[in-house]
């Protein structure tokens, strides 16, 4: 009644494994390390880029921002400039002098004056 089995451990040791098994789990290890360094690589240059676009995308929100504000600070001034007191203000820059009396030329009939001109054949 007493049936036991048992495993020897030296079963498992490393002197049962062939020089087969042997180079099979190194180039085991080898390519899952070498994997690994890979995988790790490629996440850290992939959050380098992530964080360098994210950063481009900030610096073009605020160069927007500003463009917008010039934007609306020139129609500001162009309707300014446009309105009937910039024009006046604008007027009265050129130094213009008020009339007192204005005169008209008047052409009686149909009369023309024509000037003539000479031009130098050479």
């Amino acid at each position: 009644m007493n049936n036991l089995l048992a495993l020897n451990p030296s079963f498992l040791s490393r002197n049962n494994f062939s020089k087969g098994w042997r180079i099979i789990l190194r180039m085991f290890w080898i390519l899952g390390i070498f994997s690994l360094v890979s995988l790790l690589t490629l996440l850290i240059v992939q959050i380098n880029s992530e964080a360098a676009e994210r950063y481009s995308a900030g610096a073009y929100e605020k160069k927007l921002g500003e463009i917008s504000r010039e934007n609306n600070n020139l129609e500001i001034s162009s309707l300014q400039s446009n309105s009937l007191d910039g024009i006046l203000a604008q007027i009265q820059n050129l130094n213009f002098e008020k009339t007192e009396k204005v005169t008209y030329i008047r052409v009686l009939g149909g009369q023309v004056v024509s000037k003539k001109i000479e031009v130098d054949k050479k």
